[in-house]
């Protein structure tokens, strides 16, 4: 039996990695069940890199020179709004080798949090469902406002679904899915020690934000704010990259910030720090401020005060369930004043000590992954 997962995509995004190490870890997945699907060349390479072939097999488009000119044609076509032989030709491949028995899953987090996303990977239950593999939608978030009457009825065709977040859970009911609530797989992982920059030694306060949360220049004027404020109170500033795809960079919306106080602040380079390591990174930090949703994660799983600058419902769902203040998730594009990201780290830094009580609930609320084998048994 093999776990097929055409939405890891790779690790240039280190959520992805945290995904799919989760997966293998809670699920006691061993090396040889596991194909991973990179989406390009760069991508198998570094997961390479990163050893993700410890957990799994690594496949890419490009190992197959044929198909790969078969995939770049249908591209070309998708990219003028023809898109149906891209999406017949990749759901095509994702099973092709799949076995009656084999479990195909749906992975990615937030995938159903975006505009025409859900298409494809409806397609691809859809032929997995008559080869007679089974199929799993694995740690979602949902936005219902992309739920549109095709996506849901797509979604009827999986085995299970499992979301992340009690909100989410609560409109897929609605919409009469049956789903089970769990958290993110990625909660279950170990840091793994690496060595730090000596500023690690003092007090350092980790930020990490994206294309995604700066979008415009509120959040530009807030977050130079808050940097004035970190480090006028003599606090470390580090910016941590956690997503380094070629058009969601986050080292690109950070540099204009390292490029405007130089040596003042610092950037963490996490090129070959693999997903343990920069959650290693961020357990060291007094306080975090995340906008990638599984560098939150690492924040909340190693005891770290943290601020999440979420726009979506994965952001608000994950804190509501862990129990945690309204003020700890910051809708980026929805900032008060150009002093909101100082007013809610001042909250943090007074709130320090109920958060961290409220943190002391979490290895309970980790501990009901080991339940996923009751309902994915494989």
């Amino acid at each position: 039996m093999k776990v097929y997962m055409p939405y890891h995509l790779g690790c240039g995004n280190r959520g992805c990695e945290g995904i799919a190490r989760g997966i293998a870890k809670v699920l006691n997945l061993n090396k040889s069940q596991v194909v991973l699907f990179d989406f390009s060349s760069n991508e198998y390479q570094g997961d390479l890199a990163l050893d993700l072939n410890d957990i799994g097999e690594l496949r890419c488009p490009q190992q197959e020179i044929n198909f790969e000119i078969r995939r770049l044609v249908s591209r070309a076509f998708q990219k003028i709004g023809i898109s149906f032989f891209y999406e017949n030709l990749m759901s095509n491949y994702y099973i092709r080798d799949a076995k009656p028995g084999d479990w195909l899953f749906i992975t990615g987090g937030d995938i159903y949090c975006y505009e025409g996303a859900g298409k494809l990977p409806n397609l691809i239950v859809k032929k997995a469902k008559m080869k007679g593999i089974n199929t799993a939608l694995f740690g979602v978030s949902m936005e219902k406002q992309f739920l549109t009457s095709d996506i849901v009825s797509g979604l009827r065709n999986f085995d299970v679904i499992t979301t992340r977040e009690t909100l989410s859970s609560n409109t897929l009911k609605n919409l009469g899915l049956a789903n089970y609530l769990f958290p993110d797989p990625a909660f279950s992982l170990t840091p793994k020690e690496c060595d730090l920059p000596d500023y690690f030694k003092r007090k350092v306060v980790g930020i990490n934000f994206s294309s995604f949360t700066d979008t415009d220049t509120l959040f530009n004027e807030s977050m130079s704010n808050l940097i004035e404020y970190l480090l006028g109170k003599n606090y470390e500033v580090c910016l941590i990259p956690h997503v380094l795809w070629k058009d969601q960079d986050d080292r690109i919306v950070m540099g204009k910030f390292k490029d405007k106080y130089k040596e003042r602040i610092h950037v963490l380079k996490t090129e070959k720090m693999s997903y343990l390591e920069i959650r290693y990174a961020i357990s060291k930090c007094k306080y975090f401020i995340g906008g990638r949703t599984h560098s939150v994660i690492s924040a909340y799983s190693t005891g770290v005060p943290c601020l999440a600058l979420g726009y979506s419902v994965k952001a608000i769902g994950i804190a509501k369930d862990l129990g945690l203040p309204d003020y700890t998730v910051i809708n980026s594009k929805k900032l008060k004043n150009g002093n909101h990201f100082v007013e809610s780290f001042k909250s943090l830094e007074d709130d320090e000590k109920r958060i961290k009580t409220l943190y002391e609930g979490i290895p309970n609320y980790i501990s009901e992954l080991k339940h996923i084998t009751e309902i994915i048994k494989l």
